[in-house]
């Protein structure tokens, strides 16, 4: 008779209006495997971002995890905080199907551990906030306190002699910490018929990037 599996099904789903939503299933397939499933995306357009199995040890490990963060412990629902920036949380884990479930969710207020788990689900790749808001965008390249905003010097790193020279980066740079903290207004000024001399320049580089 083979030994009791440490759940047969665990589901987590993290809603933030900044980030978007993630969705982190992990399912046994039988007593060796477990298939890890990640969705992201906008809220209403998951997509997936990787399928694949695991080992049954990597179910154990994070049952053990979450037995110590005293997850186990944790009430049906905590309050739901709907103020800008709030997030909305879901957690089931199916231990046997039809004898035991548990099953918390809530908003902003969480219970004591939650950033924990969430610790012990990135290391099984669930995607950090941020992590890949922009291609080749990195911490490294982040502007410093702008986070997700890059160091447009990143980009031209290696560039032959002649090509954009500080001032027109450190221009592409403020255009978008503009865009970032107006973007309705930079929309505005990026309108053919509003649009000065000056600013085709700044459209054209800031565009050929991606970030109009």
């Amino acid at each position: 008779m083979s030994e009791k599996a440490p759940f047969q099904k665990l589901i987590f789903s993290l809603t933030d209006r900044v980030n978007g939503r993630v969705l982190f299933r992990m399912e046994q397939q039988d007593d060796d495997v477990y298939e890890l499933h990640v969705e992201k995306g906008p809220t209403t357009q998951l997509t997936t971002d990787f399928t694949r199995t695991v080992p049954r040890k990597t179910a154990e490990t994070l049952r053990d995890a979450l037995a110590e963060l005293g997850v186990f412990g944790w009430d049906e629902t905590y309050a739901d905080d709907v103020a800008p920036g709030s997030k909305q949380w879901r957690l089931k884990i199916v231990f046997q199907e039809g004898v035991y479930t548990q099953e918390c969710a809530g908003g902003s207020n969480v219970p004591e551990g939650f950033d924990a788990l969430l610790e012990e689900l990135y290391q099984l790749d669930l995607p950090r906030p941020g992590a890949d808001d922009a291609p080749g965008i990195t911490a490294q390249t982040a502007l410093p306190g702008i986070p997700g905003l890059p160091d447009m010097s990143a980009f031209f790193a290696g560039a032959p002699e002649g090509g954009p020279d500080a001032s027109l980066i450190a221009e592409m740079q403020q255009a978008m910490a503009d865009l970032q903290a107006h973007p309705e207004r930079f929309q505005q000024q990026l309108k053919p018929a509003t649009r000065r001399p000056e600013q085709h320049a700044r459209y054209a580089c800031v565009n050929g990037h991606g970030f109009a």
